[in-house]
């Protein structure tokens, strides 16, 4: 599952992609949705997300100005706005897709299967890259276990 956070001050399009991604409950679980970047903030401390679906325009704070207060992310970002002039921005910061409102379920559910996608690729690099340092590790404590759990994959050090 993917775990989800709805990011978007407006509560009709908040409640309009909650409902759009329903549609998609065998892959996506939303965990939070939020109606400020403050408590999006919160959120992600809080739920460790592997998608956040993000407005750029909201009042005190946009959705670019969230991201440097979080400083490093480590989900995949879906911008949500109803304007195409923040496209090249989006583009820079590296995320996954930007879709302009209202929201067609079509461009959701490629944006989605991109998510998967995305995440089946880092999950596998991240494998990989522990596999191979263990290989070169002769000492056991510096090996690294990489274990499956609900919430996806987990690295802990053997130390």
């Amino acid at each position: 599952m993917i775990r989800t956070i709805i990011i978007e001050d407006e509560q009709q399009n908040r409640e309009l992609l909650e409902l759009m991604l329903k549609k998609h409950k065998n892959v996506i679980e939303v965990v939070d949705s939020c109606n400020t970047p403050a408590k999006g903030i919160e959120s992600i401390q809080k739920y460790f997300p592997d998608l956040v679906f993000l407005d750029i325009e909201m009042p005190r704070m946009s959705g670019f100005e969230m991201l440097k207060k979080l400083g490093s992310v480590h989900f995949e970002i879906i911008f949500t706005t109803a304007y195409n002039k923040y496209a090249i921005d989006a583009i820079k910061i590296s995320a996954l897709d930007y879709l302009l409102k209202p929201i067609d379920a079509d461009e959701l559910s490629i944006a989605i299967r991109k998510c998967q996608q995305s995440i089946l690729n880092k999950s596998g690099n991240e494998k990989m890259d522990i596999l191979l340092k263990n290989l070169n590790q002769h000492h056991a404590l510096e090996r690294t276990l990489t274990l499956a759990s609900v919430d996806g994959i987990r690295f802990i050090k053997m130390k």
